[in-house]
């Protein structure tokens, strides 16, 4: 798998929780160029966690500000998350792919694909900002945990003559399980067969890895995404996954306010 380098101190706290038999991540990172962050509360464990576990996690960032979210999880996963106070932030498809029978790889007109580099991590986020709305960007840490989210990963890219990046997939596997964790297409580059080549790609080295199902999602509203995939074989199913989230107490306004309304002070 290719290591990337550490992320920035911004983008890179990260703690653990364990409270009363249950875990969690909780990964801090920036959101915008103003320094808006937020904070998403992973299961460690790989279960969904209690409204009371969610709750306590809430209570440790309280003062820390801005939004609180959890990752793309099933229906049923996120129900601690909501009676916790959360509410809906995005839905998504969730499709599968059973690797039979696999599209045939369109030829590229003058990009050409080859492995990625870690050199490249600047060059595959900035075609990742290009690609996705703010709530989907990636920072350092979400490539590195994108690349390090299965036991073994593939990142691919595709350049053009002058090797600008201008698209790139990461696909894992665990056991006879496939992930396409990420494709992005710069939008000026969309349109040129860039997108089906790539998910060509991961689909051809899911299976000879003899891989048995491989699961994409994408986001409602991303139309062009899910004719793609579509389009290839893929099956969405009858559930989808959804994030939720909620905002924190903001304790700079928070004091301000207080000062606001304490009334004139005599000097």
């Amino acid at each position: 798998m290719p290591r990337l380098p550490r992320a920035r101190p911004s983008v890179d706290t990260v703690q653990l929780v364990r409270w009363r038999g249950e875990r969690a991540r909780l990964e801090r990172h920036a959101t915008d160029p103003n320094g808006h962050s937020s904070t998403t509360i992973h299961p460690a464990d790989g279960r969904a966690l209690s409204a009371g576990f969610v709750r306590h996690c809430v209570e440790l960032l309280e003062g820390v500000g801005g939004m609180v979210m959890s990752p793309a999880l099933g229906i049923g996963e996120v129900r601690g998350f909501e009676a916790a106070g959360f509410a809906t932030r995005a839905d998504l498809h969730l499709l599968v792919h059973d690797l039979h029978p696999i599209p045939l790889r369109p030829p590229l007109r003058t990009e050409r694909s080859r492995r990625g580099s870690v050199r490249e991590w600047r060059d595959i986020l900035g075609v990742d900002a290009s690609a996705f709305p703010v709530l989907w960007h990636l920072d350092e840490r979400g490539l590195h945990n994108a690349l390090g989210a299965t036991p073994s990963s593939r990142l691919r890219v595709v350049v053009g003559n002058d090797e600008e990046l201008v698209g790139y997939a990461i696909t894992g596997r665990a056991g006879r399980r496939g992930y396409l964790q990420r494709l992005a297409v710069t939008p000026s580059a969309q349109g040129a067969g860039i997108g089906r080549h790539l998910v060509c790609d991961a689909l051809s080295w899911c299976r000879r890895w003899r891989v048995q199902r491989v699961a994409v999602n994408t986001q409602h509203g991303n139309a062009r995404a899910l004719a793609l995939y579509q389009n290839m074989g893929f099956v969405e199913t009858a559930t989808g996954l959804r994030v939720v989230a909620r905002m924190l107490a903001n304790p700079s306004r928070e004091t301000h306010k207080d000062e606001s309304t304490s009334g004139p002070s005599c000097h």
